[in-house]
């Protein structure tokens, strides 16, 4: 089963932000998915980390990245949603997506280029976003 939480201590997201070889910060905030594989303990194994921030005119996903090991795309993309449908609920309007994004999942999440940046118009994705189109 898949589990995507965020990561609301200040102490496991620098030790997660570091297990995935980025920099932590006060500013950036994360996304955590595992999945229980083990019915039996249900210990859970990570699958990836979506870190992002949210400021004025910075309302943006730094990074997508898969845990060593792993490659579950779906994961990532779930994740990612997750994120937005956050920042759409905190009044963020465009999201921009940093260049760290692996290309697989630029276009699975709906972001196209807008003046030279990876952007989503939240407010016209979530009115459909089966139809979306950047």
């Amino acid at each position: 089963m898949l589990i995507v939480r965020p990561v609301s201590d200040p102490d496991e997201s620098a030790r997660l932000c570091l297990e995935y070889g980025r920099t932590p910060g006060s500013d950036v905030m994360a996304y955590h998915a595992v999945e229980a594989k083990d019915p039996d303990d249900g210990s859970p194994v990570s699958l990836g980390l979506c870190r992002f921030t949210l400021a004025d005119g910075k309302d943006e996903i730094l990074s997508l990245d898969f845990a060593a090991g792993t490659h579950d795309a779906e994961a990532m993309i779930i994740t990612a949603r997750a994120v937005m449908s956050f920042m759409h609920r905190c009044g963020v309007k465009t999201v921009y997506a940093s260049d760290d994004i692996p290309d697989e999942l630029i276009a699975p999440l709906g972001f196209g280029m807008t003046e030279g940046r990876l952007s989503l118009n939240l407010e016209e994705f979530y009115k459909s976003p089966c139809h979306y189109k950047p």
